[in-house]
């Protein structure tokens, strides 16, 4: 039961997501700048049942995102108007003790994916690449050529990964790169990732990718290093 609860809350998750991207785009919603995550106006910690309410989902820069709860309300009511402002406010009365069950998850999971047909389908690959994150500082001997290790790495991990049809257009592209060395710097895995999945076809090319965000996570032995990748159609 609980895992089955828990499988339905990443997908609302990822839904929801998703559709507030399709709706607002990717530049956050008070000050124009790159978006930095989805941000729940009321806190769905506080207020569970507007978890995946859209009304209650906004974009964010890093920033906007730091200012406190109340001015952000108060500079999206700004730009969306006191009619949302006023419908969002009443439904954060409800009764936000109602009972989070499977079935109240199935029913939103439904609502999304509807909102998001809608609004035209989402591609969506996900994947995970079983070899360990290459560092862009072995990548290059010198400025132009590609070294011998990488290659052999590159040969590796394309033979593995599968062949999918490709996101053509604006992608988001998510990363977790799992690894042992504490050493490499999140963005030194950039690169080598993106050529992996350009040759492997699962997208155009690196310059339609107008979201990118990466997590680093040490693991204790050779064999949990990988690399994980969403990409979503923009």
């Amino acid at each position: 039961m609980y895992n089955k609860k828990t499988q339905l809350r990443k997908e609302a998750d990822r839904l929801a997501w998703v559709a507030t991207i399709k709706i607002r785009g990717i530049d956050c919603e008070i000050c124009g700048e790159p978006m930095e995550d989805v941000h729940h106006c009321y806190r769905k910690g506080m207020y569970p049942h507007l978890r995946y309410d859209l009304d209650n989902l906004s974009i964010l820069c890093r920033e906007c995102h730091d200012k406190p709860d109340r001015t952000i309300l108060n500079l999206l009511e700004e730009k969306r108007g006191k009619e949302w402002r006023k419908r969002l406010d009443e439904k954060a009365k409800e009764d936000i003790h109602k009972r989070i069950t499977i079935s109240w998850y199935e029913d939103n999971i439904k609502k999304l994916k509807h909102i998001m047909k809608d609004s035209n389908k989402t591609d969506i690959i996900e994947e995970i690449i079983d070899i360990q994150p290459f560092s862009t500082n072995k990548l290059f001997q010198g400025k132009r050529y590609r070294t011998k290790e990488y290659k052999q790495y590159s040969d590796g991990a394309l033979m593995i990964m599968p062949k999918l049809k490709m996101i053509k257009g604006q992608v988001a592209i998510f990363f977790r790169f799992y690894c042992r060395s504490n050493r490499s710097d999140l963005d030194n895995f950039y690169k080598s990732a993106l050529d992996l999945i350009t040759k492997k076809g699962w997208i155009q090319d690196d310059s339609y990718v107008y979201f990118l965000q990466g997590q680093k996570i040490l693991v204790k032995t050779k064999e949990e290093q990988r690399i994980e990748v969403k990409i979503i159609k923009m």
